[in-house]
């Protein structure tokens, strides 16, 4: 009959905070204060059992309170206004431009493939005024 594994291993890798964070009514204390997990719980799917442990070694390594983890959420950053992106690449002779996102326009896939432009030269164009205002 195989040995049962034993359970001193299971907590390899996880940061323990120093004996000094440990005492009574300390914060850190308190957020270190998780009970063990259970590897061999097969309630647990193999991937949340990998997320579980995640989490305690960031909590643990920040020492993050559980009155954190419950507080609000910062807002998100607001995404960027349409049309404030930054030009990327610009035709050195129309002044046609585009900022990257989406597909390719017509006019940079004339450039690079039919008009012999590199990369480089319709991005240093962006430096550089344009020759004509068509935008």
């Amino acid at each position: 009959m195989p040995a049962k594994p034993s359970r001193e291993g299971a907590n390899i890798g996880v940061r323990r905070p120093a004996r000094a964070l440990r005492e009574p009514g300390n914060a850190a204390s308190r957020a270190c204060s998780l009970r063990p997990m259970k590897l061999e719980d097969d309630d647990y799917p193999p991937e949340k059992l990998a997320a579980l442990r995640t989490v305690r070694k960031l909590v643990e390594f920040w020492n993050i309170s559980p009155q954190e983890l419950r507080g609000p959420m910062p807002p998100a950053p607001p995404p960027p206004a349409p049309g404030t992106l930054p030009i990327r690449y610009r035709h050195p002779v129309s002044g046609e431009t585009w900022d990257g996102q989406g597909e390719h326009p017509p006019w940079l896939r004339d450039a690079l493939l039919k008009e012999g432009y590199t990369v480089d030269e319709l991005k240093r164009a962006v430096t550089q005024p344009a020759s004509d205002d068509a935008a």
